[in-house]
C-alpha cells in the first residue's frame, strides 16, 4: 500500500504543483534583489528621504532593472491576462496584467523624453506582493497532494492477526486472503471481509454515506476503515489491502485530479472561488451536509394522558444505558439534552430481534421494534411519522405508551438554501450512498430538482460527469470519504467542516461550517466579486484612456496638458477608488 502511494505521488500533478511554488518563490527573490536598486533610484524615494543620488545614465539604469522586473517578475500576471481575455473571462490576473503594463509601458515613456514622472518603483514593489501573494496562496493549498495520504490514514497501520488460539500484531499491508483478524470495540476496520465471528454495529458514514451506523453479524461484509462499535468482532480478510474499497477510491480520487490538472492549471486553484459565479448546478451529498449527519430524536408522543412526553424518554433511556444500538444513543442524547434523571433498570432482558425489557421503579417497562406491536396484535391509530424515521415504542405494564421516532434531521438551513438557489436559476441535485426511502423523502422535503439514492463513489463520480456532459457548471459539495473522487471531479468542489480530513483536501474550497446557506452564501458573493471585478477594470481603463494621452500632451495644442505631479496625484485617487469600490462588497 504505502509503496504504491509513492508511485500515485511521484505522478505528472504533484510534481508540477511543485514545480510551480519553486517558480513563484525563484521569481519572488529575483524581484525583491532588483526591488532595493530600482527603490534607490526612483525620485520620489529620494524626495522622501531628502537625499540625490541621481547621476548621469541613472535613469536608464532604472529603466533597464524595470524592465526585467516587468518581464521576468510580471510574466506570471501577463501570461494570466492573455489567457483570460482569450477566454472572454476577465479576473484577478487581468487586472494585475493591465496595472503593470500600463505603469511600465508610462514610466518607460517618461525616461524616452515623456514629459512625466516615472512609476517603476510602484510597478516593482506591485509585482512583488503580488507574487509573494501567488506564493504563499499555492504554498497553502499544495494540500491537494496529500488527500491520497489521507485516505490511506483511514487504514490502520497495525492489525491483529488471529493464528490458532493467539493473537499477533501484524503490518496490515502483510494481510492475505483468508486470514482472520481481530477488531476490537472502537478500532478501524483493518481489511475488507466478511464477520467469521460476534457483531456490532459499525459507523460507515464517512466511506458509504450511510447515516444510521449499521448491525453486522456472521457472514456480513465490512469495509476497511469504518469503525467498530461496542462489540468485539473477527473478520475473515476478503483481499489484501492493495484490492480494497478505499484503494479503488483512492485511485479514483488520483485519475480525476490527473484528468482535471490536464485541462486545468494548477496555479488556478485560486480561480475556484472566482469560479464559484458560473455555477449552474450545486449537487449535494444528504448526511452532514442538508442534514445534521446524526441519529436523533425527531418525534416524542405519548398515548396516555397523564404520561408527559418528557416522561417517555426518560424510562425509554434508562432501559437503553447499557447498550450500543444507535437508537439507544439518541435516546440517551435527548435525555442528557433534557437534563434528565434515569432510574435504575433492574432485571433487564433482552427480547430477540425485538426489543428490551426492565423493571423500573417497580413497573414492568419495555421499548420495542413495530415488529413486536405487530406479534402482539398492538396498532396506532394515528402514526406521526415519515420514511425517514425509525420508531419505537413504549410499553408500561403491558400497555402501549408512546412512542419515539429518530432520523437524521434535515438541517433548518437547507430549504431556505434551496429556494435561493432556485430563485438563482441554478439546478440542486441530491446524490447519497444512503437509501432511496429516505433520498426521496429529504429531496421532496426541500422541492429539490432531483436525485440519486445507493451511489458507490465511482457512482458518484459517473454523475458528475453525466452534469458535466451535459454542459452544467457542477459545484459538488460533501463531507466523507465517499465523496472524494465526485469532489475531485467536480469544476468546483466545495468540502463542508463536519467532514473528513479527505474531504477537505480533495476540494477547491473548504467550509468551516456545514450550513448549506453558506454555499449558498459562496457562490452569490462570487457572482458579487466579479461584478466589482468588471466595475473596478471599466475603471481604472476609463482612467488610463483618458488621463495617459492627456500626460502625454495630446491635446497640448489646445492648452491642455495634464501636469504630471497631478496624473500621479490621480493614479493614487484612482486607486482609493477601486478599493472604496471593492470595501463595498462587504456592506452590500
Amino acid at each position: 500500500m504505502e509503496h504504491s502511494m509513492h508511485q500515485m505521488h511521484d505522478m505528472g500533478g504533484a510534481d508540477h504543483h511543485r514545480m510551480m511554488i519553486a517558480d513563484f518563490k525563484k521569481r519572488f527573490y529575483v524581484i525583491l534583489a532588483l526591488t532595493v536598486p530600482i527603490a534607490a533610484l526612483s525620485s520620489m524615494i529620494q524626495q522622501f528621504l531628502g537625499v540625490n543620488w541621481q547621476f548621469a545614465g541613472s535613469s536608464y539604469i532604472l529603466c533597464g532593472l524595470s524592465t526585467v522586473v516587468f518581464f521576468y517578475g510580471g510574466w506570471p500576471f501577463l501570461k494570466g491576462l492573455v489567457t483570460e481575455l482569450k477566454a472572454k473571462n476577465p479576473g484577478m490576473m487581468t487586472l494585475i496584467g493591465f496595472a503593470i503594463t500600463v505603469s511600465y509601458l508610462y514610466s518607460t515613456a517618461t525616461v524616452f523624453g515623456l514629459n512625466g514622472m516615472d512609476f517603476y518603483w510602484e510597478l516593482a514593489t506591485l509585482i512583488l506582493v503580488m507574487l509573494l501573494g501567488h506564493w504563499i496562496e499555492m504554498k497553502s493549498i499544495a494540500g491537494a497532494s496529500k488527500e491520497l495520504e489521507l485516505l490511506v490514514r483511514l487504514m490502520p497501520s497495525d492489525a491483529h492477526k488471529v493464528v490458532g488460539y493467539r493473537v499477533e500484531e501484524v503490518k496490515t499491508d502483510t494481510l492475505k486472503q483468508y486470514d482472520i483478524i481481530l477488531v476490537k470495540p472502537g478500532e478501524r476496520i483493518a481489511a475488507d471481509g466478511l464477520v467469521s465471528e460476534g457483531e456490532s454495529y459499525l459507523n460507515e458514514s464517512m466511506l458509504t454515506g450511510e447515516s444510521k451506523p449499521v448491525k453486522r453479524i456472521s457472514g456480513d461484509k465490512v469495509i476497511a476503515g469504518s469503525i467498530n462499535g461496542n462489540g468485539a468482532i473477527k473478520v475473515t480478510v476478503s483481499h489484501a489491502a492493495k484490492d480494497s474499497y478505499l484503494s479503488k477510491v483512492i485511485k479514483l480520487v488520483h485519475d480525476a485530479q490527473k484528468a482535471k490538472s490536464q485541462t486545468q492549471l494548477l496555479a488556478d486553484n485560486r480561480s475556484a472561488f472566482e469560479n464559484a459565479r458560473k455555477i449552474t448546478t450545486v449537487v449535494f451529498d444528504k448526511t452532514g451536509t442538508l442534514t445534521i449527519g446524526k441519529f436523533e430524536v425527531s418525534k416524542v408522543v405519548s398515548l396516555k394522558k397523564e404520561i408527559v412526553e418528557n416522561e417517555i424518554i426518560r424510562l425509554s433511556a434508562s432501559l437503553e444505558q447499557k447498550s450500543e444500538h444507535p437508537i439507544a444513543t439518541g435516546i440517551l442524547q435527548k435525555a442528557k439534552d433534557l437534563s434528565l434523571n434515569m432510574p435504575a433498570a433492574e432485571n433487564f432482558n433482552a427480547i430477540t430481534g425485538q426489543g428490551i425489557q426492565a423493571m423500573v421503579e417497580g413497573k414492568s417497562v419495555q421499548v420495542v421494534s413495530p415488529g413486536y406491536l405487530r406479534e402482539h396484535n398492538m396498532t396506532v391509530k394515528d402514526l406521526e411519522t415519515n420514511d425517514t424515521e425509525t420508531v419505537v415504542y413504549l410499553i408500561i405494564d403491558n400497555e402501549l405508551t408512546g412512542y419515539i421516532a429518530l432520523s437524521d434531521q434535515i438541517r433548518p438551513e437547507s430549504a431556505a438554501a434551496i429556494r435561493t438557489l432556485k430563485a438563482n436559476n441554478i439546478r440542486s441535485v441530491l446524490l447519497t450512498g444512503d437509501n432511496e426511502k429516505v433520498a426521496k423523502s429529504v429531496s421532496e422535503t426541500l422541492v429539490m430538482d432531483s436525485f440519486t439514492a445507493e451511489v458507490l463513489p465511482e457512482q458518484k463520480l459517473e454523475k458528475i460527469k453525466e452534469l458535466q456532459k451535459s454542459g452544467a457548471f457542477v459545484a459538488m459539495t460533501g463531507d466523507g470519504v465517499n465523496d472524494a473522487p465526485a469532489l475531485a471531479q467536480a469544476n468546483i468542489g466545495i468540502a463542508v467542516g463536519s467532514g473528513s480530513d479527505i474531504a477537505a483536501e480533495t476540494a477547491g474550497i473548504v467550509l468551516v461550517n456545514s450550513n448549506p446557506k453558506d454555499i449558498v452564501s459562496l457562490i452569490l458573493f462570487g457572482k458579487a466579486t466579479h461584478r466589482k471585478m468588471i466595475q473596478n477594470l471599466i475603471w481604472a481603463t476609463a482612467y488610463n484612456i483618458v488621463a495617459l494621452p492627456l500626460a502625454a500632451g495630446v491635446l497640448y495644442r489646445w492648452g491642455i496638458l495634464l501636469n504630471p505631479a497631478v496624473g500621479a496625484a490621480l493614479m493614487a485617487v484612482s486607486t482609493i477608488i477601486v478599493a472604496i469600490n471593492a470595501s463595498m462588497l462587504k456592506v452590500k
